[in-house]
């Protein structure tokens, strides 16, 4: 399995899931623009990967406001659920 949730890439293999938030390197970077893939975790079922993306994804925001954090789940569970249509 290999599916793109916004920003984060769940992959599987044989035992596991694996989440990565994938970014791209910086101008000051030799290739900017290319694919950067950070880990987040491994997860044993597809359920407990998902069930973890809203935070990871709240984590990384730039929220100040409990409006901005219902704004933010909401528009995740929005991402979620399409990632989840179109596999």
């Amino acid at each position: 399995m290999d599916i793109t949730v916004g920003d984060y890439r769940i992959v599987s293999d044989s035992r596991q899931f694996i989440v990565y938030h994938v970014t791209t390197k910086g101008e000051e970077s030799k290739t900017p623009g290319e694919p950067v893939e950070n880990f987040v975790g491994y997860y044993s079922t597809i359920e407990s990967a998902f069930r973890a993306l809203p935070s990871r994804m709240l984590q990384r925001s730039n929220c100040t406001t409990l409006t901005e954090v219902i704004s933010e789940l909401k528009r995740y569970s929005a991402l979620i659920d399409e990632a989840l249509k179109g596999a």
